[in-house]
Protein backbone atom coordinates (compact mmCIF):
# COMPACT_ATOMS: atom_id res chain seq x y z
CA UNK A 1 0.00 0.00 0.00
CA UNK A 2 1.50 3.28 -1.14
CA UNK A 3 -1.44 5.69 -1.09
CA UNK A 4 -4.46 6.07 1.20
CA UNK A 5 -7.40 7.94 -0.31
CA UNK A 6 -9.76 9.39 2.28
CA UNK A 7 -13.33 10.35 1.62
CA UNK A 8 -14.02 13.40 3.76
CA UNK A 9 -17.67 13.72 4.85
CA UNK A 10 -18.51 10.94 7.28
CA UNK A 11 -14.90 9.70 7.36
CA UNK A 12 -12.69 12.63 8.36
CA UNK A 13 -15.42 14.94 9.63
CA UNK A 14 -18.76 13.92 11.08
CA UNK A 15 -20.75 16.15 8.77
CA UNK A 16 -23.56 14.12 7.23
CA UNK A 17 -26.12 14.90 9.96
CA UNK A 18 -25.35 18.63 9.70
CA UNK A 19 -25.69 18.61 5.92
CA UNK A 20 -28.87 16.54 6.15
CA UNK A 21 -30.46 19.17 8.40
CA UNK A 22 -29.58 21.87 5.86
CA UNK A 23 -31.00 19.81 3.02
CA UNK A 24 -34.22 19.38 4.99
CA UNK A 25 -34.56 23.17 5.17
CA UNK A 26 -34.23 23.36 1.39
CA UNK A 27 -36.67 20.49 0.86
CA UNK A 28 -39.22 22.29 3.03
CA UNK A 29 -38.70 25.59 1.22
CA UNK A 30 -39.42 24.03 -2.18
CA UNK A 31 -41.99 21.41 -1.07
CA UNK A 32 -39.70 18.49 -1.86
CA UNK A 33 -40.72 15.20 -0.26
CA UNK A 34 -38.15 12.40 -0.39
CA UNK A 35 -38.14 9.00 1.26
CA UNK A 36 -35.36 8.22 3.73
CA UNK A 37 -34.15 5.53 1.35
CA UNK A 38 -33.79 8.15 -1.39
CA UNK A 39 -31.93 10.52 0.94
CA UNK A 40 -29.55 7.75 1.98
CA UNK A 41 -28.89 6.97 -1.69
CA UNK A 42 -27.51 10.50 -2.14
CA UNK A 43 -24.74 10.01 0.44
CA UNK A 44 -21.37 10.19 -1.30
CA UNK A 45 -22.67 11.76 -4.51
CA UNK A 46 -21.69 15.27 -5.58
CA UNK A 47 -24.11 18.16 -5.23
CA UNK A 48 -24.53 18.72 -8.97
CA UNK A 49 -25.73 15.14 -9.54
CA UNK A 50 -28.04 15.22 -6.52
CA UNK A 51 -29.65 18.58 -7.17
CA UNK A 52 -29.96 18.05 -10.91
CA UNK A 53 -32.03 14.96 -10.20
CA UNK A 54 -34.19 16.72 -7.60
CA UNK A 55 -34.53 19.82 -9.77
CA UNK A 56 -35.86 17.81 -12.70
CA UNK A 57 -38.01 15.41 -10.65
CA UNK A 58 -39.79 18.28 -8.87
CA UNK A 59 -39.91 20.67 -11.85
CA UNK A 60 -38.35 23.55 -9.95
CA UNK A 61 -37.69 25.55 -13.12
CA UNK A 62 -40.31 28.18 -12.23
CA UNK A 63 -38.97 28.62 -8.70
CA UNK A 64 -35.20 28.90 -9.02
CA UNK A 65 -32.42 28.12 -11.47
CA UNK A 66 -30.39 24.96 -10.89
CA UNK A 67 -27.25 27.08 -10.53
CA UNK A 68 -28.84 29.26 -7.84
CA UNK A 69 -30.22 26.22 -6.04
CA UNK A 70 -26.75 24.72 -5.77
CA UNK A 71 -25.30 28.09 -4.70
CA UNK A 72 -27.95 28.32 -1.96
CA UNK A 73 -27.11 24.87 -0.67
CA UNK A 74 -23.36 25.51 -0.67
CA UNK A 75 -23.75 28.87 1.07
CA UNK A 76 -25.77 27.19 3.82
CA UNK A 77 -23.16 24.42 4.09
CA UNK A 78 -20.29 26.89 4.39
CA UNK A 79 -22.13 28.82 7.09
CA UNK A 80 -22.39 25.60 9.12
CA UNK A 81 -18.74 24.53 8.92
CA UNK A 82 -17.71 25.91 12.30
CA UNK A 83 -19.86 23.19 13.89
CA UNK A 84 -17.87 20.37 12.30
CA UNK A 85 -15.98 17.87 14.44
CA UNK A 86 -13.41 15.32 13.33
CA UNK A 87 -14.40 11.68 13.44
CA UNK A 88 -12.88 10.17 16.57
CA UNK A 89 -9.66 8.26 15.96
CA UNK A 90 -9.14 9.13 12.30
CA UNK A 91 -6.17 11.38 13.13
CA UNK A 92 -4.47 8.38 14.79
CA UNK A 93 -4.75 6.50 11.50
CA UNK A 94 -3.25 9.48 9.68
CA UNK A 95 -0.34 9.58 12.12
CA UNK A 96 0.26 5.87 11.51
CA UNK A 97 0.27 6.28 7.74
CA UNK A 98 2.63 9.25 7.93
CA UNK A 99 5.00 7.38 10.26
CA UNK A 100 5.11 4.53 7.76
CA UNK A 101 5.71 6.84 4.78
CA UNK A 102 2.34 6.14 3.19
CA UNK A 103 1.00 9.09 1.21
CA UNK A 104 -2.51 10.44 1.88
CA UNK A 105 -4.98 12.37 -0.25
CA UNK A 106 -8.64 13.38 0.07
CA UNK A 107 -11.11 12.49 -2.70
CA UNK A 108 -14.43 14.05 -1.78
CA UNK A 109 -17.65 14.93 -3.56
CA UNK A 110 -17.66 18.20 -1.61
CA UNK A 111 -16.61 21.42 -3.38
CA UNK A 112 -13.10 22.86 -3.10
CA UNK A 113 -13.95 25.58 -0.58
CA UNK A 114 -15.35 23.11 1.94
CA UNK A 115 -12.38 20.73 1.65
CA UNK A 116 -9.85 23.55 2.05
CA UNK A 117 -11.77 24.80 5.10
CA UNK A 118 -11.66 21.34 6.72
CA UNK A 119 -7.94 20.91 6.01
CA UNK A 120 -7.19 24.32 7.53
CA UNK A 121 -9.56 23.98 10.51
CA UNK A 122 -8.11 20.64 11.61
CA UNK A 123 -4.52 21.27 10.43
CA UNK A 124 -4.60 18.25 8.14
CA UNK A 125 -1.95 19.54 5.78
CA UNK A 126 0.52 17.87 8.14
CA UNK A 127 -0.78 14.56 6.74
CA UNK A 128 -2.79 15.19 3.58
CA UNK A 129 -0.72 15.87 0.46
CA UNK A 130 -3.54 16.97 -1.82
CA UNK A 131 -7.20 16.56 -2.69
CA UNK A 132 -9.65 16.03 -5.52
CA UNK A 133 -13.02 17.77 -5.17
CA UNK A 134 -16.40 16.99 -6.63
CA UNK A 135 -16.35 19.77 -9.21
CA UNK A 136 -13.17 18.36 -10.77
CA UNK A 137 -14.79 15.20 -12.10
CA UNK A 138 -17.14 14.68 -15.01
CA UNK A 139 -19.11 11.92 -13.31
CA UNK A 140 -19.41 11.60 -9.52
CA UNK A 141 -19.45 8.52 -7.30
CA UNK A 142 -20.29 5.65 -7.77
CA UNK A 143 -18.26 6.27 -10.93
CA UNK A 144 -14.57 5.61 -10.12
CA UNK A 145 -13.27 8.77 -11.84
CA UNK A 146 -12.51 10.66 -8.63
CA UNK A 147 -10.35 7.87 -7.20
CA UNK A 148 -8.54 7.23 -10.46
CA UNK A 149 -7.77 10.96 -10.62
CA UNK A 150 -6.49 10.94 -7.03
CA UNK A 151 -4.14 8.02 -7.74
CA UNK A 152 -2.87 9.64 -10.93
CA UNK A 153 -1.65 12.69 -9.00
CA UNK A 154 0.97 10.44 -7.39
CA UNK A 155 1.30 8.11 -10.40
CA UNK A 156 0.19 5.21 -8.24
CA UNK A 157 -1.40 2.04 -9.57
CA UNK A 158 -4.89 1.16 -8.28
CA UNK A 159 -3.58 -2.04 -6.66
CA UNK A 160 -1.33 0.09 -4.44
CA UNK A 161 -4.18 2.33 -3.22
CA UNK A 162 -6.50 1.98 -0.22
CA UNK A 163 -9.76 3.94 -0.10
CA UNK A 164 -11.62 4.73 3.14
CA UNK A 165 -15.33 5.35 2.58
CA UNK A 166 -18.55 5.55 4.58
CA UNK A 167 -21.07 5.37 1.73
CA UNK A 168 -22.35 2.72 -0.61
CA UNK A 169 -21.64 5.01 -3.56
CA UNK A 170 -18.07 5.55 -2.40
CA UNK A 171 -17.39 1.85 -1.86
CA UNK A 172 -18.76 1.05 -5.32
CA UNK A 173 -16.52 3.73 -6.83
CA UNK A 174 -13.44 2.39 -5.04
CA UNK A 175 -14.04 -1.18 -6.18
CA UNK A 176 -14.80 -0.01 -9.73
CA UNK A 177 -11.37 1.63 -9.64
CA UNK A 178 -9.84 -1.75 -8.66
CA UNK A 179 -8.69 -0.41 -5.30
CA UNK A 180 -8.83 -1.93 -1.85
CA UNK A 181 -11.52 -0.34 0.28
CA UNK A 182 -12.33 0.05 3.95
CA UNK A 183 -15.99 0.68 4.64
CA UNK A 184 -16.42 2.82 7.76
CA UNK A 185 -19.78 2.39 9.50
CA UNK A 186 -20.78 5.89 10.53
CA UNK A 187 -24.17 5.96 12.24
CA UNK A 188 -24.79 9.48 10.91
CA UNK A 189 -24.41 8.41 7.28
CA UNK A 190 -27.78 6.69 7.07
CA UNK A 191 -28.37 3.14 5.94
CA UNK A 192 -25.39 2.31 3.73
CA UNK A 193 -24.54 -0.99 2.07
CA UNK A 194 -20.79 -1.41 2.64
CA UNK A 195 -20.75 -5.12 1.81
CA UNK A 196 -18.60 -4.65 -1.30
CA UNK A 197 -15.76 -3.22 0.81
CA UNK A 198 -12.74 -5.44 1.47
CA UNK A 199 -12.87 -4.55 5.16
CA UNK A 200 -15.51 -2.98 7.38
CA UNK A 201 -14.84 -1.15 10.64
CA UNK A 202 -16.96 0.86 13.05
CA UNK A 203 -14.14 2.61 14.90
CA UNK A 204 -10.87 4.26 13.96
CA UNK A 205 -8.28 2.93 16.37
CA UNK A 206 -4.86 1.34 15.95
CA UNK A 207 -6.22 -2.06 16.96
CA UNK A 208 -8.76 -2.11 14.14
CA UNK A 209 -6.15 -0.79 11.70
CA UNK A 210 -3.72 -3.51 12.73
CA UNK A 211 -6.38 -6.17 12.11
CA UNK A 212 -7.08 -4.75 8.65
CA UNK A 213 -3.44 -4.44 7.60
CA UNK A 214 -2.55 -7.90 8.87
Amino acid sequence: MKLVIFDMDGVIVDSEHIYSAIDEEIYKKFNICLSQEKKDSFIGKNSLDIWTEIYNDYSLHNNISLEDLIKLQRKMYINSLNDLLMVEGVRDWMKYFKKNNIKMIIASSSPKEIITFVIKKFKLDEYIEGFVHGDEVTIGKPNPEIFIKAASIFNEKPKDCLVIEDSSNGVKAAKAADMKCIGYKNANSGKQDLSKADYICSVFNLESLSEILN
